[in-house]
């Protein structure tokens, strides 16, 4: 059971905090599949790229199935805010629920690669560095889903109890 929130980063309503959420990974979804539609397309651009994104083609169509399941699962979180449909909601929360929990294996994993690192006196800056991403971007990915997970009780309450509705027409 995760816990609820009443609104989206403490000022705005939690149905424009999934909007928000929704176009971002639309948004993203769009741009990223765009930048790596040109360099399928044409990888003589890209000589020098130390970036994993660009190193290899099969890295890249990695890359480009996860954003079109990104832009679809957007999508449907979208339709769920403007169709009031709590249902189109369960697959983007089952989804974000899988990708929090191998981010807490990985954030774990991480912990034991630093502590074996400091032990072995290595140079730790870089692992200290990625660990530090890895719990952001685990910190945002578990907010987010807490602000869709709320929403998404919000609208399961409205559709089954019309009286008990927060909504407003």
């Amino acid at each position: 059971m995760l816990p609820t929130v009443s609104k989206f980063l403490c000022c705005c309503p939690l149905r424009v905090g999934v909007l928000i959420i929704g176009w971002f990974q639309v948004i993203v979804g769009l741009t990223v599949i765009a930048a790596l539609s040109y360099f399928l397309s044409n990888p003589g651009d890209f000589p020098n790229s130390d970036t994993d994104l660009f190193s290899n083609k099969e890295v890249a169509i990695k890359y480009f199935i996860i954003c079109i399941f990104t832009l679809i699962f957007g999508c449907l979180l979208l339709a769920a805010v403007y169709k009031e449909r709590s249902s189109f909601m369960r697959p983007w929360i089952i989804l974000q629920i899988v990708k929090v929990s191998i981010e807490l294996v990985s954030l774990i994993i991480g912990f034991a690669y630093l502590w074996y690192y400091i032990f072995t006196g290595a140079n730790v800056a870089q692992i200290v560095e990625d660990m530090f991403y890895d719990l952001l971007d685990f910190t945002i990915s578990l907010y987010v889903l807490v602000v869709v997970d709320s929403h998404y009780k919000q609208l399961t309450q409205s559709e089954y109890h019309p009286i008990l509705s927060t909504r407003t027409v």
